[in-house]
């Protein structure tokens, strides 16, 4: 919850279930491509950043530029 909430405290933390739950999936798949048995600190390390830009460019890139 602290990271997607951008590092709040976790009773002041508010988080939209939805992008809970695509942060969620997305390190879901980088820990499987790794073949590691579970999400850790370490996984989340430095994806914060990435883990929303690399979503939106997978989802939109077959969409004409314009």
């Amino acid at each position: 919850m602290r990271f997607v909430a951008g590092g709040a405290e976790l009773r002041n933390a508010e988080v939209e279930p939805a992008l809970l739950s695509l942060i969620c999936r997305e390190l879901n798949g980088v820990r499987i491509a790794q073949g590691r048995p579970e999400i850790s600190a370490d996984l989340l390390a430095g994806s914060h950043a990435t883990i929303l830009a690399e979503f939106y460019e997978r989802a939109l890139a077959d969409q004409p530029p314009a």
